[in-house]
């Protein structure tokens, strides 16, 4: 098996802090890990699809292809703490209360679903967020109805991981 060295492991580290933070939006330096890591010894399908990747590529793409290589070389996105899911917590109390931001509200859970490790509750917005985008405006009041109900069970499962229950 092969294994990363430090300066690699620490470059794949980093990145996978600031995807999870997404704090980085320029997809050359993830371009280039999937590079390093090919170099490195590393052939896995998703290493081979990032580092064939353009840099000037979407970088929604880029981006999903850096987390799935980063998977692939045993480099999961940092687990939400305390302080993660109190902020999932606050979204969901926030989405609860519906009206013309709920969009955004859900927008700002979907954001943490990868880093709290892809629960359903919060993957059950992606349908309702797709319905307000094709929704015409006087619908949309009811999909912000329908986000606002969603987000009770984001706010238990929130509490239960802050509790300790889960």
């Amino acid at each position: 098996m092969t294994k990363l060295d430090a300066d690699l492991l620490e470059r794949a580290l980093l990145i996978a802090d600031q995807l999870a933070a997404e704090v980085v939006r320029d997809p050359d330096p993830l371009v280039d890990l999937g590079v390093d890591l090919l170099v490195a010894g590393f052939d896995g399908p998703s290493v081979l699809a990032l580092a064939s990747m353009s840099p000037g590529g979407r970088w929604s793409d880029v981006a999903e292809a850096s987390r799935a290589a980063l998977r692939e070389v045993g480099i999961d996105a940092p687990n939400l703490g305390d302080s993660g899911w109190a902020t999932i917590r606050f979204w969901a109390k926030q989405l609860e209360l519906g009206g013309s931001r709920a969009y955004q509200r859900a927008g700002e859970l979907w954001n943490l679903w990868e880093r709290a490790g892809r629960p359903p509750e919060i993957a059950a917005l992606v349908s309702l967020m797709d319905e307000w985008e094709v929704a015409l405006p006087a619908h949309r009041v009811e999909v912000e109805a329908l986000l606002g109900l969603a987000a009770r069970p984001i706010g238990v499962l929130a509490d239960r991981k802050l509790r300790g229950l889960e």
